[in-house]
């Protein structure tokens, strides 16, 4: 009775498991990562438990001790090894709230295939499963059609590139290119007709919604699949020669349809069509192929740091802050900040090193190995293999798998379907990088594929006593772990959002609290947690919310949890930039603060000596400390700090010249020291590298530091330009005409406040009396 309820919970959590795509709850601080790990963390730990009693109970549930399974333990031990080497073993340990990942979600993925390994022993069961996995990628797929629909009451609908419950187009194409090859595989398992057109119908609209969500990467990786299962079926099995040469024609087809398109890119044909459009522009001049190629060579220079095993799990944004190129940054709009590489062998060799990428290569091949040698060309294993085989380990006679194969030709097909998934799924992984909703079906299938390779045996693993006893120490340890591993973050992470959301609402005292009590819990999600924090004392610094007292209560408690975040990541330049921004805005408070930030920003440039960011907050504590001095009469402290701020936007311009933000504030700080020549010139600059400057927001930035800093030429000549591009904006008239005031132009001054007398309503009056002020000589030079 035992066993059975066993069974039947244990089947409750796998089911579950093959739904966590669909979970998502907004009440969670990134709800569509966080959300499903949370769940699938404590369905794992939960039936881990119940999984080891069953083994006590009966010993044939045991894990298979196959070699996916040592690949899989080596993976692990290695990354566990290269963490400790590594920079920083609690987040490699834990990961951060944005991916939640870490080893942890690592050793859970490993409980999950021992248990699906040991667990499900025939074939009904499997194919059950795969049953139950396709359900869930339908569900998450009609979540992607009401958004294509545009339906209401769907998360996202209407809105670009569809996400579904997912929350990011790359990810669903990746979690639905498993759905497809389920489809496909159960469609060759089953013999019912019905079923067979419900699994066909599947995969034709998984495929359409992958098609939808305009993912190249994804794309790609089911073309050459194709390409491959047709090779494999072509010259690996007995397939009538009709069949074989449609295949043939097909991939020709396909050769030619895609030439079309992308010699055709520039037809109203393939820009209706966003897929069509995306897939035609793939481009090494295209900017995210050129983000990802600089991303890439960053990389590279982090593994030739560190080959062997690399920089620890979850440390790639050192690597890529160590060797920051700074021509990814164009615009304050531009993604600054990585923390994978988008390319999993860039990403493994980094982290893992040589070693942690050879591991995880073999653990994805080794099955298509497997499947290719023993089933579709029915070789006897390599040498390598054999020999570990025979003098390591004892073979365990039976076969569970095995024995049920027994018709040749669905063994070949199914062969070929999971080893063009193994290269679908790599070559998109080339473009993108993991997160659990591919992680699950991956390990899915490792667990299945294992089922067809021999078993080990170990005696001391033979012994139900051994199982026994692992149950009592989790079963003791059950209640600490939930707590400490899921519990406690989930609680942190959603006082954050409240925190969050009091903030938008204006509660900032309430806000204020709830995001200490969030940082109370001391979880891995503080780093994340603090930079929300400082975002809201920042905002409310510059906006002058809450009272005087508030601002500076607020300040001060900030400054003390951002020295906390640089202890407790020393080697992160994030966190190093944080702080000088929240200095930049709190000097208010305190002087002095604008001189550590100049402090903070060499030990930042140690770290990432090519960040711009690095410069501008340097700078911009230059300007202000000018300021300071000027405005206490100490001109030539003022000019020396003038003279410093300068050269740091001129570092910023010599990463990149190509940058409009750089040259911006180099202008607006020449503007501050009047000198005039050196302004012209950098507009000049600007004008001859074809940086398009002249566009509102950026005159607007100008215009207001000239009239500022009392530039009224350049003030005149920069609201000229906006008068030409906003014509039908009365301010900028406004402006303009008191900046002729200013120089003391009346006659031109007057002249554009008539200008702005044809605006109507209150203008009118406004600019007569603006006008009568000028004649009668009473208006109030600034």
């Amino acid at each position: 009775m035992l066993e059975k309820t066993l069974k039947y919970v244990i089947w409750l959590g796998l089911g579950i498991i093959a739904f966590v795509p669909v979970l998502m709850y907004g009440g969670f601080f990134f709800p569509f990562i966080f959300t499903k790990v949370l769940v699938f963390r404590v369905i794992i730990e939960i039936i881990f438990v119940l999984y080891l009693l069953l083994i006590s109970i009966n010993i044939n549930y045991k894990p298979r001790f196959t070699i996916i399974f040592f690949s899989f333990l080596t993976y692990i031990v290695l990354t566990f090894i290269s963490s400790l080497l590594g920079s920083n073993f609690y987040l490699s340990f834990w990961g951060d709230i944005e991916r939640s990942e870490g080893i942890m979600l690592l050793l859970h993925l490993f409980a999950f295939f021992t248990i699906i390994s040991g667990f499900i022993r025939n074939k009904k069961e499997w194919l059950l499963y795969f049953d139950l996995a396709i359900i869930g990628s339908l569900v998450v797929s009609f979540f992607a059609l009401g958004q294509k629909l545009n339906l209401n009451f769907v998360l996202n609908a209407g809105q670009g590139r569809l996400s579904s419950t997912i929350g990011n187009p790359a990810f669903l194409a990746g979690y639905l290119i498993f759905g497809v090859f389920f489809a496909v595989f159960l469609f060759f398992q089953r013999k019912n007709q019905w079923l067979k057109k419900y699994y066909i119908l599947t995969a034709i609209f998984e495929l359409y919604i992958i098609i939808q969500t305009a993912t190249r990467g994804a794309f790609v990786g089911l073309i050459f699949s194709l390409i491959l299962s047709i090779f494999l079926l072509v010259f690996f099995t007995k397939t009538n020669k009709k069949i074989k040469q449609a295949f043939l024609l097909l991939i020709l087809i396909l050769f030619l349809f895609g030439g079309f398109v992308y010699f055709n890119q520039n037809t109203s044909f393939v820009k209706n069509s966003e897929f069509l459009k995306r897939m035609s522009s793939i481009s090494l001049n295209d900017r995210t192929t050129d983000t990802r190629l600089m991303t890439w060579s960053s990389a590279w220079q982090g593994i030739k740091n560190k080959p062997l095993f690399g920089w620890g799990y979850e440390n790639f944004n050192l690597v890529f802050n160590k060797y920051f190129n700074p021509y990814i940054y164009e615009d304050p709009g531009s993604r600054i900040w990585f923390d994978r590489a988008h390319n999993v062998i860039f990403d493994r060799a980094v982290t893992g090193g040589i070693i942690g990428l050879l591991a995880y290569v073999f653990l994805i091949f080794y099955p298509a190995y497997f499947l290719f040698k023993k089933i579709i060309i029915k070789k006897n294993e390599c040498f390598i293999i054999s020999f570990f085989k025979k003098y390591f380990l004892r073979k365990k006679t039976g076969q569970n798998i095995d024995e049920e194969r027994n018709n040749d030709s669905t063994d070949k097909i199914t062969a070929i379907i999971f080893i063009s998934l193994i290269f679908a799924y790599f070559i998109q992984d080339l473009f993108v990088f993991d997160v659990l909703v591919t992680y699950i079906p991956l390990v899915l299938i490792l667990g299945f594929l294992s089922s067809y390779d021999k078993e080990f045996k170990f005696k001391i693993l033979e012994n139900k006593q051994f199982y026994k006893i692992n149950f009592v120490i989790l079963l003791i340890l059950f209640l600490p772990i939930i707590y400490l591993v899921n519990i406690k973050p989930a609680e942190a992470n959603m006082t954050i959002i409240k925190a969050m959301k009091a903030a938008s609402s204006k509660d900032f005292e309430n806000s204020y609290n709830l995001f200490l009590k969030a940082l109370s819990y001391n979880t891995y999600g503080n780093q994340e947690y603090r930079i929300r924090f400082a975002e809201f004392v920042d905002t409310m610094i510059y906006k002058k919310d809450k009272t005087d007292a508030f601002r500076r209560k607020a300040s001060l408690k900030i400054n003390e949890e951002l020295k906390k975040q640089i202890l407790e990541m020393p080697n992160d330049v994030a966190n190093y930039i944080l702080l000088m921004r929240h200095y930049n805005r709190a000097y208010i408070y305190n002087i002095n603060l604008l001189n550590n930030v100049i402090a903070v920003s060499k030990e930042a440039e140690n770290l990432s000596p090519t960040r711009p960011h690095i410069y501008y907050e340097r700078g911009y504590a230059q300007i202000y400390l000018g300021n300071y001095y000027s405005e206490k009469g100490e001109k030539g402290k003022a000019s020396e700090f003038y003279k410093k701020g300068i050269k740091s936007f001129k570092q910023a311009i010599s990463l990149n010249n190509q940058v409009e933000e750089s040259y911006l504030n180099l202008i607006l700080m020449l503007m501050v020291s009047h000198q005039t020549d050196e302004i012209n010139n950098y507009l000049n600059k600007m004008d001859k590298l074809g940086i398009k400057y002249q566009k509102e927001k950026s005159l607007k930035r100008i215009a207001s530091a000239a009239v500022a800093t009392k530039e009224y030429d350049f003030a005149i000549e920069f609201y000229k330009k906006l008068t030409k591009i906003c014509p039908d904006e009365p301010k900028y008239w406004i402006d303009l005409s008191l900046s002729y005031i200013y120089k003391g132009d009346k006659d031109k001054a007057i002249e554009i406040a008539k200008k702005v007398k044809s605006f109507g309503a209150n203008y009118e009056s406004q600019a007569d009396e603006f006008i009568k002020k000028i004649s009668d000589k009473n208006f109030k030079i600034k």
